[in-house]
């Protein structure tokens, strides 16, 4: 299944969210895998908008979040 390419961003402002998650690299994995779905072109509708264009909010995401930083 496709996601629709969100049109509702004004494509600045971004929102911090808690999420609790189980605590293991196994998990950890998973919750970074998840959040990594947004850089990949298959994810995404492209009826809906413009693929190159979501993928770069998706690593803007990844840049974001502190679960990517080595260590984490």
């Amino acid at each position: 299944m496709q996601m629709p390419i969100p049109t509702d961003w004004d494509g600045e402002t971004y929102c911090c969210h808690v999420v609790e998650w189980p605590d293991s690299p196994a998990w950890r994995n998973i919750l970074a895998g998840l959040l990594l779905n947004p850089t990949a072109g298959r994810f995404w509708d492209g009826d809906t908008g413009i693929i190159v264009d979501a993928q770069a909010v998706g690593r803007e995401i990844e840049t974001r979040n502190c679960i990517f930083d080595e260590g984490a």
